[in-house]
């Protein structure tokens, strides 16, 4: 690992979780103001700082959004299995993947986040390999 220098911390803000599924936390990148703002994984910042996108496999599967300060989460697109999502350059659109089969499909979408809940187009395909360990 390397050790990052005081003082030399990532500058703007951080999304991460504490485990796969776990806590979505955000704080500075020199460390403070550390909140706690949901649950998920695959935190994604929007190009504007304002919103996360992220996944979330239970209860209630599927691709969020949120306000950067844990307020308004909305289910974009519900469905099993959901992964990777990441904004558009414009932050328009979201695009992600989610497994369709366990023998090893799946596909890519494309949300938009304004048009709500469902508003999902295909993207193309995925495949998803098995890891073993």
């Amino acid at each position: 690992a390397t050790v990052t220098p005081l003082g030399k911390g990532v500058s703007g803000r951080i999304a991460f979780v504490d485990a796969a599924g776990g806590n979505l936390y955000t704080m500075n990148g020199d460390g403070t103001n550390l909140h706690r703002v949901s649950f998920g994984l695959d935190p994604q910042w929007n190009h504007a700082g304002t919103k996360i996108a992220l996944a979330r496999q239970g209860p209630i599967p599927g691709i969020f959004t949120i306000n950067a300060d844990g307020s308004n989460e909305q289910i974009l697109y519900g469905t099993t299995q959901p992964r990777s999502p990441d904004w558009s350059p414009d932050d328009s659109h979201i695009v992600f993947s989610y497994l369709t089969s366990v023998g090893g499909g799946g596909q890519s979408r494309w949300a938009d986040p304004e048009a709500g809940r469902g508003s999902c187009e295909p993207f193309g395909r995925v495949y998803a390999h098995p890891v073993r360990g």
